[in-house]
């Protein structure tokens, strides 16, 4: 297929489509609440509709409208059983209901694509193994958890043979994988901030479920600490409402933004939050400053790298705090 792109003059509105961070976030908070809650303005794409199958095969009641999705929440109390997941490329899904999991009695077979396999995953599962949660690894992959062509997880093979023994099991802790609870016990947890705030956000979701109160201790430097509080926020949020709106995304929104700055373009950009807690908002600060020889840290903001990098070349901008985009759906470092 041929395609002709045309010299043309930008100008004019656009809305930034939803937060896919907020999107995930509200979704998984909606389901361990009690009661009802509706989200407006959800973001509907590939990872998103991963959670959200994920979470009715875990036995949660969710009705799609065309610009809301309504959760009816389970109060932590996941019945469903031999729930089977395939979680495709998204990370964020992943390590959110891998929390999820750990508070279902029934075993939950969990699979993802081959780079989602790779990428890391071990301390959050060795915390939820702390806290009690009973985890087999898969030895032999070829028996995991399979996509259906629409997507969805199919029939596990259940003669797949299983790592039980912790020498077997001390190199992989990745999926696939089988994972199990009565619960989690509480305590003080160390997390290294280093490696990924998801590790800490699924464990924020589901502090509330835990026998005894849950301490998180952050240990090293922690990267993407707004991500952090972005949970925080929709904790807070979705505790103390069942009506919640889906805000613009930054991330997104950064490609329009950067456009206008190399064209001189006027782009309306709607759908923003002036006050959004998103990491990602911090591009409206940057780009407001004079960028010609600047060194920006990313490693609070990873997912406006690919933004800045198309604005290096003209204004000769230097990024550091690179190192997690190798970890990220591919290596985007």
């Amino acid at each position: 297929m041929d395609i002709l792109i045309k010299k043309s003059v930008l100008a004019g509105a656009i809305a930034a489509p939803p937060s896919k961070s907020l999107t995930h976030r509200y979704l998984v908070l909606a389901a361990l609440k009690s009661g009802k809650t509706t989200i407006n303005n959800p973001l509907i794409c590939a990872d998103t509709l991963r959670t959200i199958d994920a979470l009715e095969r875990l036995g949660v009641k969710i009705k799609r409208r065309r610009r809301a999705i309504t959760v009816h929440g389970t109060g932590g109390k996941f019945t469903a059983k031999n729930a089977k997941l395939f979680l495709g490329d998204s990370g964020t899904s992943l390590r959110l209901i891998l929390g999820v999991a750990a508070l279902c009695k029934n075993p939950v077979f969990i699979d993802g694509s081959k780079r989602l396999r790779e990428r890391p995953h071990a301390k959050l599962l060795k915390i939820l193994e702390q806290q009690g949660a009973k985890i087999q690894y898969l030895k032999n992959r070829r028996h995991a958890v399979r996509p259906e062509r629409s997507g969805r997880a199919q029939a596990l093979q259940i003669n797949a043979p299983f790592c039980v023994s912790s020498n077997e099991v001390k190199a992989h802790h990745s999926i696939p994988l089988i994972i199990s609870s009565n619960g989690i016990k509480g305590g003080e947890v160390a997390v290294p901030g280093n490696i990924s705030s998801q590790f800490i956000s699924s464990l924020l979701m589901i502090a509330p479920f835990a026998r005894k109160k849950l301490k998180i201790k952050i240990t090293g430097r922690a990267v993407s600490k707004g991500y952090i509080a972005l949970t925080l926020n929709a904790i807070r949020k979705v505790k103390n409402s069942s009506l919640i709106t889906v805000e613009g995304d930054f991330s997104s929104a950064s490609y329009f933004m950067a456009l206008s700055l190399l064209t001189g373009a006027k782009i309306r950009i709607k759908n923003l939050n002036k006050k959004s807690v998103q990491p990602d908002g911090i591009i409206s600060d940057i780009l407001e400053k004079p960028l010609n020889n600047a060194e920006i840290n990313i490693s609070n903001c990873p997912d406006i790298a690919l933004t800045l990098g198309i604005l290096g070349p003209k204004f000769g901008i230097t990024l550091i705090g690179v190192k997690r985009l190798a970890d990220k759906e591919s290596d985007r470092a």
